[in-house]
C-alpha cells in the first residue's frame, strides 16, 4: 500500500465490528508506505481490534498506528518497523491485559506514544516495556484503576513520560486500588513536568503519582530508581492506607512545586529507603519544606529512616496499638532524622493501648523534634508519654519549640510513663524544658551535663526565654530542677 492520501483515514483502516470485541483482521508481512503529510500507517475506528498485526513496515509521514486502547495492543509488536510517531486516542478498557513493546524504527530509534488524552484501565493490567517514550498531552493521565501497571524500564533504557512538544505539562499516573493481577511496580522511569497546571492551588491529587484506595481495596505499588522532575504538584501522593508494598527506593524526586511526598504517619515506615528527596517546594509553599506527614494512628512497628529533608508532621500523631490483643508498635527514628510538627500538634506514645518511641541518636547525628517555624516562632505540643509507653528512649535527641500548651513542656512524662531519658537538648519551649506529672517514673541516665536547658519559657519572656523555665517540672514534688 503506497502513496495514498494523508486525508484518508489510514492506509488500513478496520471499522467498528458490529459485535463489540470481534478481531476483524490480520495484517501480517506488509509495506504501508506514504509520504504525503500526516498520512496515517493504519487506523483502527472506534474500537476496532485485529488478530494479528506482525512483520509489517509503517514508513509514513504522520502517525504509524491511530487507535484506541484496545486496539493499540494490538498493533504493537517488536516484529514491527514503525518510521513515525504512534497515536493511542484517549480512552478506557475494561478487563484486558496489554503491553506495549517498545517501537522500533529501521534505524534503531524509537518511535514515540503519543495519547490524545486520558487513558484508563480497569481490572486489567498495562506492561510498558523499556525504552518506551510517552509523550502526554495537556492534562493526560494514565489511570489504573483497581489494575497493574508494570514500567519496566532500565538503567540504559528507562521509560519516559512527558508533555508532548508545545504542551507545558501533563496530569499524572494515577493508581487506584489494588489490582488483581499483581501489586504496580515503576523500575527505572523519568515522569517529567507531571502534576498538572503550575496555575491550580495544592492537592492530594496533583502528583507525578498518585496512589489511592478504591473498593477493592488500597494501592500498594513499587517504585524504584525512578526519577520525578519539575511536578507541578507533589512528586507522589499517598492516600490513607496506601503505602509502597515493596518498597519506593533509590528514587530521585526533585523541582516539585511542593513536598516531594505526601503521606500518612502510620505508612511512612513503608515508604522505602535511599531516596534523594531535595530541591523541591518550589512555590515556597508554607509546611512543604520536606516529607508532608498526615497526623495519623501508628499502630504498626517501623522505621523512619533519615532522608536528606525533613518529615514535616500537619497532625497529631497517636503512637499506640489499635486494640490490646495487637502487637506492640515501636517506632525507631533514625539518627540524623528531624520531624518538624505544625502549631498545637503533639507526638503521643501510650496512653490507653501500648506503645514505644525509640529516638536514639548519635553525638555526631542528633535526631531533632521541633517546630515546623522556628523564625516567628509557631510552638508544637510537644512529645507526651503516657501509659503504657515503658520500653521508650531519648538519647542524642534535641527537642525545641514545644509546650504549646499551659504549663506543658518540650516533653511531657504523663502518669504511668515509664521512659529512659539520656542525653537530651531542651530548648525554646513555650513553657518548662518538660514535664512530670504525678505517677511518672522516668529514668534519667548518664551524666546530668548530658542534657542542656536553654531558652524555654518563650510565653513568659520571648525570645531569649526564661531561665526560672530551664528545668523539669515535677508536679507531684512542686519543684522544677535540671535532671
Amino acid at each position: 500500500m503506497e502513496d495514498f492520501s494523508g486525508t484518508a483515514n489510514g492506509g488500513v483502516r478496520v471499522n467498528n465490528p458490529s459485535t463489540p470485541g470481534d478481531r476483524v483482521a490480520i495484517v501480517e508481512n506488509c509495506l504501508v508506505q506514504s509520504g504525503e503529510a500526516g498520512s496515517v500507517g493504519v487506523y483502527l475506528s472506534g474500537n476496532a481490534r485485529v488478530s494479528s498485526f506482525e512483520n509489517n513496515v509503517l514508513d509514513v509521514d504522520g502517525m504509524s498506528v491511530n487507535a484506541t486502547l484496545g486496539g493499540f495492543d494490538d498493533l504493537l509488536s517488536s516484529s514491527n518497523t514503525y518510521e513515525a510517531p504512534l497515536r493511542v486516542r484517549g480512552s478506557s478498557i475494561t478487563g484486558e491485559d496489554m503491553v506495549w513493546s517498545r517501537p522500533i524504527a529501521s534505524d534503531s530509534s524509537t518511535q514515540p506514544i503519543q495519547p490524545t488524552g486520558g487513558l484508563t484501565v480497569t481490572s486489567g493490567s498495562l506492561t510498558i516495556h523499556a525504552g518506551n517514550q510517552i509523550e502526554m498531552p495537556s492534562n493526560g493521565q494514565l489511570a489504573m484503576i483497581d489494575s497493574q501497571l508494570v514500567v519496566d524500564g532500565t538503567s540504559s533504557d528507562p521509560v519516559v513520560l512527558e508533555p508532548i512538544g508545545g504542551a507545558p505539562f501533563w496530569n499524572r499516573i494515577r493508581l487506584r486500588g489494588s489490582g488483581s493481577a499483581g501489586t504496580s511496580r515503576i523500575t527505572h522511569a523519568v515522569l517529567e513536568a507531571a502534576g498538572s497546571d503550575p496555575a491550580l492551588g495544592v492537592s492530594s491529587g496533583r502528583a507525578a503519582i498518585v496512589v489511592e484506595n478504591n473498593g477493592a481495596g488500597p494501592a500498594t505499588p513499587a517504585v524504584s530508581n525512578t526519577m520525578i522532575v519539575n511536578s507541578n504538584g507533589y512528586g507522589m501522593t499517598f492516600a490513607n492506607s496506601t503505602h509502597c508494598g515493596a518498597g519506593c527506593n533509590d528514587n530521585t524526586i526533585t523541582g516539585s512545586r511542593f513536598a516531594a511526598v505526601r503521606m500518612h504517619a502510620n505508612f511512612i515506615g513503608r515508604f522505602g529507603t535511599g531516596n534523594a528527596l531535595a530541591g523541591n517546594n518550589t512555590s515556597a509553599t508554607p509546611g512543604h519544606e520536606g516529607m508532608w506527614v498526615a497526623g495519623d494512628a501508628v499502630d504498626e512497628t517501623a522505621i523512619w529512616p533519615a532522608n536528606d529533608i525533613p518529615y514535616v508532621v500537619q497532625g497529631n500523631i497517636e503512637l499506640r496499638r489499635s486494640t490490646p490483643l495487637d502487637p506492640l508498635p515501636v517506632l525507631t527514628v533514625e539518627p540524623g532524622s528531624e520531624l518538624r510538627f505544625a502549631s498545637g500538634v503533639r507526638l503521643r506514645v501510650g496512653d490507653g493501648n501500648d506503645g514505644a518511641l525509640d529516638a536514639r541518636g548519635t553525638s555526631s547525628q542528633p535526631i531533632t523534634f521541633t517546630s515546623v517555624d522556628t523564625a516567628s516562632p509557631v510552638f508544637w505540643r510537644g512529645i507526651d508519654f503516657g501509659q503504657g509507653s515503658d520500653g521508650s528512649m531519648l538519647d542524642w535527641v534535641v527537642v525545641s519549640y514545644g509546650g504549646s500548651g499551659a504549663n506543658t513542656g518540650n516533653v511531657n512524662l504523663r502518669s504511668g510513663s515509664s521512659v529512659v531519658i539520656g542525653a537530651v537538648v531542651f530548648a525554646h519551649s513555650a513553657d518548662y524544658a518538660a514535664v512530670i506529672y504525678s505517677g511518672s517514673a522516668p529514668m534519667f541516665t548518664g551524666p546530668s551535663a548530658d542534657r542542656v536547658y536553654t531558652f524555654n519559657g518563650q510565653r513568659s519572656n520571648p525570645g531569649v526565654g526564661d531561665p526560672a523555665f530551664d528545668c523539669v517540672r515535677d508536679i507531684g514534688a512542686g519543684i522544677c530542677t535540671q535532671m
